[in-house]
C-alpha cells in the first residue's frame, strides 16, 4: 500500500506558503504593486526614477560624466609632472594676453582652460575656442626643473597668480593636480593632460609677409569703426585686409552707409596678391596683441588646396602668436563706391574748427535725424533741426584759403556717421564733394597720417541722406 503521509504534508506546506505571498491588491513590505499599462502615474519607481526623483537617463549621464573625469584624471596621472619657477608678473602677463581666446560658453571643459607648457627656458601659455587661438611666452625669471605641461582652468589660474607674493611663483604638477606656491601659501588646481588641448589645423599653402606691428595695428584702428553689426550680411562683420603686388597693404570696412579705407604703400615686398576678411573680434585681439610696438611681425594667410584663404596667423618677435579663422565670402568691390577724381570738387577743412562746431551742436544732434552742412567760400553753416527739442545753427570759417568752395552746396548727413577726425592726427583734411550730389552723391574725406616713419593714406566715404522736401 502506497504511503500518502509525505504527500499530504507537502500539500499542506504549499497552502501555507500561498497564504503568505503578497498579491497586487495587498502589497506587503517594500515591494511595489505591479501596475497595468497606463496605471501607476505619480509613482517614482514606475515612472523610471530613483528615490531622489532623478530620471534614469540623468543618472546614466552623471555616471558617464564621472567616468570621463576619472579617465582624464588617470590620463593626467600617467603623464609626466611639470615643475617650474617663474616670475609672477611674467606668467600673469602671458596668461592675460591669451584670455581673449578662452572659450566662454562651451560644453568642452578643456576650452575653458589654458595650456601651460614648460620647456627649455620659457613657459608657453595657449588658449583657444576653436575659432581663435592665441599663445604667449613668459621668459623672465624662468627656471624649468622638469619639463612638461597641463591644461588648467584659466580663471582660477589668473586668480592665484594675482595673489602671488615675492619674486617667484612655483608650479608643480603632481598627477592630476597643479600646485601653485608663492610666499607662504600653496593652492591646488585639478588639471587635464596637455595632450587633450586642441591643435591648430594645418593648411595646404602659406602666403607670408613681414610688416610693422604698429602699422598693421594703426590700419585696423582707422577702419574698425565702420564694421557692420548686421548679421544678415555677415561678410561685412569684419575688416577686409588686402595686399597687392608691390606690397600695398589696405584695410577696408563698411556697413553699407559709410566706408573707410586705410592703406600704406610698400608695407612688404615679399607678399603676392592676397586678401581675407578678419572678424571684428579678431581685429580687437590683434590690436591688443600688437599695441604700439615698432617690431616687425610675421603675417601669414593660410590657404586650402583650392587657394581660398581659411585662416590667418600672426607671429610676433616676442613669441606672441594669433591664429584665427577668417570670414568666408566675397567682400564688395569697394573701389567702385569711391567717386573718381574727375567728378569731384575739393575743399580743405580745418579739423579743429569743424570738430568744435560738431561738439557744440552735440546737445541736439543726438535727438535730430540729420545734420545739415552748407559750404560757400570759406564759410561752413552747420544746422540741426530736432523738432520740439529745438534747433541749432552756426556759421564759421572752417575752410582754408587754398581749399575754399568755389560753388555753394548743401547736404544733410547722419550725425552718428561723421568720421572721427581726431583719429587721423592731422590739422587739415580734404573733403571731396561728388558732382552727383543732386542724386545722392557721397562726401569723400581724405587725409594722410604718420605712423612712425611711414605715411598712411585714409579715405572715408559718407552717403548723404535723401532730402524729403
Amino acid at each position: 500500500m502506497q504511503d500518502t503521509t509525505n504527500d499530504t504534508a507537502k500539500q499542506e506546506a504549499i497552502k501555507q506558503r500561498g497564504k503568505r505571498m503578497p498579491t497586487a491588491e495587498t502589497p506587503v513590505g517594500p515591494i511595489a504593486p505591479i501596475a497595468k499599462p497606463g496605471e501607476g502615474e505619480g509613482n517614482p519607481k514606475i515612472e523610471g526614477r530613483n528615490p531622489k526623483g532623478e530620471a534614469r537617463d540623468e543618472v546614466r549621464e552623471r555616471a558617464q560624466e564621472s567616468m570621463r573625469r576619472m579617465g582624464k584624471r588617470a590620463a593626467a596621472e600617467k603623464g609626466g609632472g611639470m615643475r617650474v619657477s617663474v616670475a609672477p608678473k611674467a606668467v600673469l602677463r602671458a596668461v592675460k594676453a591669451v584670455l581673449g581666446a578662452v572659450g566662454k560658453r562651451s560644453g568642452l571643459p578643456v576650452l575653458g582652460c589654458v595650456q601651460v607648457v614648460a620647456r627649455g627656458m620659457s613657459v608657453q601659455v595657449t588658449a583657444t575656442d576653436l575659432d581663435v587661438r592665441m599663445s604667449a611666452v613668459a621668459q623672465s625669471g624662468v627656471e624649468v626643473h622638469v619639463e612638461g605641461g597641463c591644461c588648467v582652468n584659466a580663471a582660477a589660474l589668473v586668480a592665484l597668480l594675482e595673489r602671488a607674493v615675492g619674486d617667484a611663483v612655483e608650479l608643480v604638477q603632481r598627477g592630476g593636480e597643479l600646485e601653485v606656491s608663492s610666499g607662504g601659501w600653496t593652492a591646488k588646481l585639478y588639471v587635464m593632460p596637455a595632450e587633450e588641448f586642441p591643435t591648430a589645423p594645418l593648411s595646404a599653402v602659406e602666403v607670408m609677409a613681414r610688416v610693422s606691428g604698429r602699422v598693421l595695428s594703426r590700419l585696423m584702428g582707422l577702419v574698425k569703426g565702420c564694421v557692420s553689426t548686421d548679421a544678415t550680411w555677415y561678410v561685412l562683420n569684419g575688416v577686409f585686409l588686402e595686399v597687392k603686388p608691390g606690397g600695398m597693404l589696405t584695410a577696408v570696412a563698411t556697413d553699407g552707409r559709410r566706408l573707410c579705407r586705410a592703406w600704406v604703400p610698400g608695407a612688404s615686398s615679399e607678399w603676392e596678391e592676397c586678401s581675407a576678411v578678419l572678424p571684428s573680434r579678431v581685429v580687437g585681439l590683434l590690436r591688443g596683441m600688437l599695441g604700439a610696438a615698432e617690431d616687425e611681425v610675421e603675417l601669414r594667410m593660410l590657404r586650402d588646396a583650392q587657394g581660398k584663404v581659411e585662416h590667418i596667423e600672426l607671429q610676433a618677435e616676442d613669441g606672441t602668436a594669433l591664429w584665427a579663422k577668417v570670414i568666408q565670402g566675397n567682400f564688395p568691390a569697394y573701389e567702385k563706391v569711391i567717386p573718381d577724381s574727375t567728378v569731384r570738387e575739393d575743399v580743405v577743412l580745418d579739423v579743429e574748427a569743424f570738430t568744435g562746431m560738431v561738439e557744440r551742436a552735440g546737445f541736439l544732434s543726438g535727438k535730430a535725424p540729420s545734420l545739415g552742412l552748407k559750404l560757400k567760400g570759406r564759410l561752413l553753416t552747420l544746422s540741426v533741426e530736432a523738432g520740439e527739442a529745438g534747433s541749432w545753427e552756426e556759421v564759421a570759417e572752417v575752410l582754408t584759403e587754398e581749399g575754399r568752395a568755389e560753388r555753394e552746396f548743401a547736404v544733410r548727413v547722419n550725425p552718428d556717421f561723421l568720421p572721427d577726425l581726431g583719429a587721423i592726427e592731422r590739422t587739415v583734411v580734404q573733403v571731396n564733394v561728388a558732382h552727383a550730389r543732386k542724386t545722392g552723391g557721397p562726401l569723400v574725406w581724405e587725409a594722410e597720417t604718420d605712423c612712425g616713419e611711414r605715411r598712411l593714406g585714409w579715405t572715408y566715404v559718407l552717403m548723404p541722406m535723401r532730402d524729403e522736401k
